[in-house]
């Protein structure tokens, strides 16, 4: 099990064996069939992905924004099969992170992976995880609309919790 996933345990739940991380499609079906990003890749050979589309599933932290306010998602990248990869992301920089973690904040590496894009060690990797993570870091992450987007997600997913 990696650093980061550890520690978050520890700081976060009491059982280390319960899920943290929650779909948004299970909690608000309608909005994520509308607004699950997803990519085409139109021609083989694209971030040496195959053809075809890669649906980007939000999950987040089921905590109570009282006891976690991580902001951070989870991207599970599936192409219509199969999960393909876990990717995660914290939109704060990484002052936030250093802060919410208290005195483990010093930790840079547990921080830099808090804010990310990271794999995440506890989700599937397949062997397309590293392209799509450079997808993810060098389109996804330009596109204001869609971070906002996950903000958005993210301040309904907690007032819910």
């Amino acid at each position: 099990m990696n650093k980061l996933a550890d520690k978050l345990r520890k700081k976060l739940m009491r059982d280390p064996f319960e899920p943290v991380m929650t779909p948004f499609f299970d909690r608000f079906p309608e909005i994520a069939e509308k607004e699950t990003l997803s990519v085409n890749i139109i021609q083989d050979g694209t971030y040496d992905l195959p053809r075809g589309k890669y649906y980007f599933l939000e999950s987040y932290c089921k905590r109570k924004i009282e006891s976690c306010d991580c902001r951070r998602v989870f991207l599970n990248v599936w192409n219509g099969v199969e999960m393909l990869c876990t990717i995660g992301y914290g939109w704060e920089g990484k002052e936030y992170y250093a802060r919410w973690f208290g005195p483990l904040g010093s930790d840079n590496e547990l921080v830099s992976d808090a804010k990310g894009p990271i794999l995440e060690n506890s989700g599937y990797n397949s062997k397309y995880a590293r392209q799509l993570l450079q997808l993810f870091s060098e389109k996804i992450m330009t596109d204001s609309d869609y971070i906002d987007r996950i903000k958005e997600h993210y301040a309904l997913f907690k007032s819910k919790s």
